[in-house]
């Protein structure tokens, strides 16, 4: 896997990599084999939301999103999702694989 590689994450992971929050309603051995896929997919490198802006964005060179933009938010995708494999429909949000120390 790349040092650095942009992904598309279901709902749940992205409450996962912001609040540290699991799905509710999962058991606490669904809860684990979650976890131990979105570990495995990450291959040791840490994840950190967002990404890059898309060529034609306003805010592709700014350091901060001056104007709305949805480079970061498919709103609605039936493909998997990167970081755990989740193939149901709903929305997809972006965020990037580092290496451990960058």
């Amino acid at each position: 896997m790349d040092i650095f590689s942009r992904g598309w994450c279901c709902a749940d992971c992205l409450f996962l990599f912001a609040n540290g929050e699991t799905p509710v309603g999962l058991d606490e051995e669904a809860t684990a084999a979650w976890l131990a896929e979105i570990d495995r997919k990450a291959d040791g490198l840490t994840v950190c939301l967002g990404g890059e802006h898309e060529e034609g964005c306003p805010n592709r060179d700014a350091l901060t999103c001056s104007v709305d933009c949805y480079c970061e938010t498919e709103e609605f995708s039936m493909s998997s999702c990167d970081a755990c494999g989740s193939r149901l429909g709903g929305s997809r949000h972006a965020f990037t694989y580092l290496a451990k120390g960058n």
